[in-house]
């Protein structure tokens, strides 16, 4: 299984956000009894420009900017278990991380991300975390992504105790939903693919999205669990994503 972690922090090691997903990530890595690949990311590992709006990526499916972007999209492509760390800005995402999702907004049309598991871990002094959790939740599951938990820490309103309990809890479920291979599509998922399937039947035969959503059977499928059975796959263990079907790889 592979792992990747982006934590939206230029602290570094001084950053709790790192700090907190890495006790995750090792208390996952020591449970699972298979052989991890763990990548870890921060703000500083990579250069993302903002996005201009042009909607190229919209109408092809590439982005002409040349910066680190591809560099992370392979990284998120090739993991099987994806992290979103965030510390709280003025109750969002830091501006990196807001710039990532930017732009990735064209994958979010095309679910792209359908058949990864996914965790989103917000910290702040005080407050805003419920505003960044069910926004990098909402944004996760739009991408296709599983949430297998949402990680909130207060640091100056919980004890050290507290939050050792609340990686203690958070990391024996997800361990638990790893080992019985469980996971969760949400309503909001649901709908979102109700949703875009209609948009994207309407769009002319020959548009990028739609000949995406045609390519991965999506305009087949009645739901989006469906969609998702198709692409997660268990065996020996290890987690990975492929195409049952039509043997289409991500």
């Amino acid at each position: 299984m592979k792992i990747f972690a982006y934590v939206s922090s230029y602290r570094q090691k001084d950053s709790e956000c790192l700090l907190l997903t890495k006790k995750i990530i090792d208390n996952i890595n020591e449970e699972i009894d298979e052989k991890n690949e763990i990548v870890i990311k921060t703000a500083s590992s990579f250069t993302i420009s903002e996005c201009i709006g042009c909607l190229h990526c919209f109408h092809t499916g590439y982005c002409g900017i040349k910066d680190d972007m591809e560099c992370l999209k392979k990284e998120l492509e090739s993991s099987d278990l994806i992290i979103i760390a965030s510390p709280v800005f003025a109750h969002n995402v830091t501006g990196n991380l807001k710039n990532i999702i930017d732009r990735l907004t064209y994958w979010v049309h095309l679910m792209h991300l359908k058949g990864k598991l996914g965790i989103n871990i917000v910290v702040s002094s005080s407050n805003g975390n419920s505003f960044v959790s069910n926004y990098l939740s909402k944004i996760m599951e739009y991408l296709g992504i599983s949430v297998l938990a949402k990680i909130s820490i207060t640091y100056d309103i919980m004890s050290k105790e507290a939050i050792n309990s609340v990686i203690d809890v958070e990391s024996k479920n997800l361990i638990s939903k790893i080992r019985k291979k469980t996971y969760e599509i949400t309503q909001q998922q649901e709908e979102y693919f109700s949703t875009q399937k209609w948009v994207i039947q309407n769009h002319p035969k020959n548009s990028f999205e739609r000949k995406y959503w045609e390519e991965k059977g999506y305009l087949n499928k009645k739901n989006y669990r469906e969609v998702f059975d198709q692409y997660f796959v268990l065996k020996n263990k290890g987690i990975y994503a492929i195409n049952l079907r039509n043997n289409v790889s991500q």
